[in-house]
């Protein structure tokens, strides 16, 4: 990749929050002018999620179960953030 430009969303819309007991979940929507194969490598392989993503992944977001250390990056001092996958959906061709 490494051409931020190439990852230029637009603005977020539809935005939409729920709670499940003691745990939230944020949902925005976005339309993006790439194919759905190569949104799914932004969002979840490390070498691409660095183009634009305001944190370092040492793995990949894209199979369940996988622990991944998430490092921000730009930050006055870094913050690691130990998170599971429990949800990674492919996009299916049409």
């Amino acid at each position: 990749m490494g051409d931020r430009e190439q990852y230029t969303p637009g603005p977020a819309s539809g935005a939409q929050i729920r709670k499940d007991g003691d745990k939230w979940t944020l949902i925005l929507v976005r339309e993006l002018r790439h194919s759905p194969e190569k949104v799914w490598r932004a969002l979840t392989e490390p070498t691409h999620l660095r183009e634009w993503a305001p944190f370092e992944a040492d793995g990949s977001l894209g199979t369940v179960g996988n622990t991944v250390k998430l490092t921000t990056v730009g930050a006055p001092a870094p913050h690691v953030t130990e998170t599971r996958v429990t949800r990674a959906d492919r996009p299916q061709d049409a």
